[in-house]
């Protein structure tokens, strides 16, 4: 792994979303390996049945980068024109379809029993322009070589750092070569390595998803991708073990690959090693402005939906923020959320500048909606509007 997986703050960043699924991806992928080679123990079937239910439950971002490849790669076969196997292809397409929808139900079926919401995040998502492609290149470019620490673009050319940002491209553009490559194999149906076509398909799923979609906007939304790193040295280094290439002596037939692949690795690590003791844990901006809140003695109120639970676990519920959507009107947010808060009263809602534009919560939203409030005080990056009576009447059509 020391000779991919290089640490960055982008990819420590990235990493605080879509980590577990991805574990249960790698659970299912290795699984799915053995049940698709050769006749496997019944555990086999069971791990790989558990593990794309909890993974369906937690995150829909597991069907690209594995349900589909797994579908695919069973019916790639049946339609071949000399289908191996047939009843095993179709055994596969069973589990994987019914885990995948048992995932789906059991997620709706949580929020129920737990009388939470759940909005749809696909459902206000949709097709990207042709004219924003070149955007969402960039974003995905910037991305994937800032998740591996090979970010040089705004970098200074004449510097020792310009070395390892060269080691490190080379590296990611060898990673995505043997996605390509590896996706031929598929195609051809030659199955070299079951592992690293099932891990490349996917990979290449959810980065067509991120540039065509509107699922990602920007730097944060390349969460979705947030293991590329990891991906890339599965790829890599099982190649060079199928290849023998760690086997490999030169220098009079003394020296191993894989001893100049450890000292590589060893190097890279180090260089991009990162003290604790020079870290510093930053104040987050929702922290600030929950003191202010608290300073107005306000207890109850509307946000839009990345300051409202945060606040409302910062201040231990001293202030209680919850998360809402404008258009023509105004509704609750329904992500994770309890209709049961929405009951409260409210005089306050909190404004970020600039807005959250897909929820809709601005500053001119909230005049037409709540009406002008009795004050308005400026903090930092937000407004906060004070009313003299409760607000919340205007969303008791929505609850």
């Amino acid at each position: 792994m020391g000779l991919c997986a290089f640490p960055s703050i982008v990819g420590i960043n990235l990493l605080r979303a879509h980590t577990g699924v991805y574990v249960w991806i790698f659970i299912s992928v290795a699984c799915f390996c053995q049940m698709y080679n050769e006749t496997c123990k019944k555990r086999y079937y069971i791990f790989f049945c558990v593990s794309l239910i909890l993974g369906c439950i937690g995150d829909a971002v597991i069907v690209p980068v594995a349900v589909l490849p797994f579908l695919l790669y069973c019916v790639r076969d049946i339609l071949s024109n000399k289908p191996m196997r047939f009843k095993r292809d179709l055994l596969l397409i069973l589990l994987t379809a019914g885990s995948t929808v048992t995932g789906i139900v059991l997620d709706k079926l949580y929020y129920i029993l737990g009388t939470a919401e759940k909005n749809s995040f696909l459902e206000t998502r949709y097709f990207e322009n042709f004219d924003a492609y070149t955007n969402k290149l960039n974003i995905y470019l910037h991305a994937v070589l800032g998740m591996n620490g090979a970010d040089f673009t705004s970098e200074s050319i004449l510097s020792v750092d310009t070395v390892f940002f060269l080691i490190k491209t080379l590296v990611v553009l060898f990673g995505f070569c043997l996605i390509f490559y590896h996706v031929c194999h598929f195609i051809s149906g030659k199955k070299w390595d079951i592992i690293s076509e099932i891990l490349s398909l996917g990979f290449l799923f959810v980065s067509i998803v991120f540039i065509i979609t509107t699922i990602s906007t920007d730097m944060l939304s390349a969460r979705y991708i947030g293991t590329c790193p990891y991906i890339l040295a599965v790829l890599i280094i099982r190649f060079m073990r199928k290849k023998d290439v760690f086997d490999i002596h030169f220098s009079m037939n003394k020296i191993p690959v894989w001893a100049v692949a450890l000292v590589l690795g060893i190097v890279l690590l180090f260089r991009s090693f990162m003290p604790i003791h020079e870290l510093t844990l930053a104040e987050t901006e929702q922290e600030r402005v929950a003191s202010v809140l608290e300073q107005y003695n306000l207890k109850s109120g509307y946000a839009n939906f990345w300051d409202s639970s945060i606040i409302t676990v910062l201040s231990e519920q001293k202030v209680k923020v919850r998360a809402i959507a404008m258009g023509e009107g105004v509704g609750i947010f329904p992500w994770g959320c309890k209709r049961s808060w929405y009951e409260e009263k409210a005089n306050f809602i909190l404004i970020r500048n600039p807005e959250h534009a897909e929820i809709g919560v601005n500053y001119e939203n909230a005049l037409r909606i709540f009406e002008t409030p009795e004050k308005e005080v400026d903090f930092e990056n937000y407004k906060i509007l004070i009313y003299d009576h409760d607000i919340s009447d205007k969303l008791r059509d929505a609850v």
